[in-house]
């Protein structure tokens, strides 16, 4: 008994002893917000990013779908599952705290923003023209596909050979770096956000 005393004081001491000074490693999965726009590298990694954050479950990684469908869904189709969420899609009760709606809203647009972030920053990427071009032509791809899917979902229907001018969903076509800093801005119009 005496000896598992000692050992259990000998092993207290060392722990508290062993270790004096702190372990400090950079992370190597970021860098500081004033280096992130400075290079073309880091423009194409802001891209691949933006696709990385499109394919979260929230929006093309499959919630998306499954909420645009069970809206969609009449008598072809039924929900057995035990997630309320889609139920309330599917019985067409949606409630303003279902996180699937939620979560699609907020991951589209921070798909959005980091698109925007990377055509804002376009003249950093000096490489070549085509690569410029590709990495535009991909941003706003992104941008164009989220912002599609938005309004259809959270905007009024489009009517074809009319003007659309119901509301939409907002806009933004300059990305936010300082999230400090207010940002509404107010819904735009059908016929803005198709344009």
């Amino acid at each position: 008994m005496k000896l598992n005393k000692i050992f259990y004081v000998l092993f207290a001491i060392g722990l508290l002893t062993s270790c004096e000074k702190q372990l400090e490693v950079s992370p190597t999965d970021n860098i500081p917000g004033e280096l992130a726009f400075t290079s073309e590298a880091n423009i194409s990694g802001i891209l691949v990013g933006a696709y990385e954050e499109a394919g979260q479950a929230a929006t093309y990684g499959g919630r998306l779908q499954l909420m645009t469908n069970m809206l969609g869904a009449t008598n072809e189709s039924f929900w057995l599952g035990t997630f309320i969420q889609p139920r309330e899609a599917f019985t067409k009760r949606l409630l303003v705290d279902n996180t699937f709606i939620e979560g699609i809203w907020a991951n589209a647009y921070e798909t959005i923003n980091q698109a925007n972030l990377v055509l804002d920053n376009i003249a950093t990427v000096t490489s070549s023209t085509e690569e410029a071009n590709r990495i535009e032509g991909e941003a706003k791809f992104l941008r164009a596909l989220n912002y599609f899917d938005l309004v259809r979902n959270f905007g009024a229907p489009y009517v074809a050979g009319q003007a659309n001018t119901q509301l939409g969903v907002p806009l933004r076509l300059t990305g936010i770096v300082d999230y400090s800093v207010r940002s509404e801005i107010a819904r735009s119009t059908v016929d803005q956000v198709y344009a």
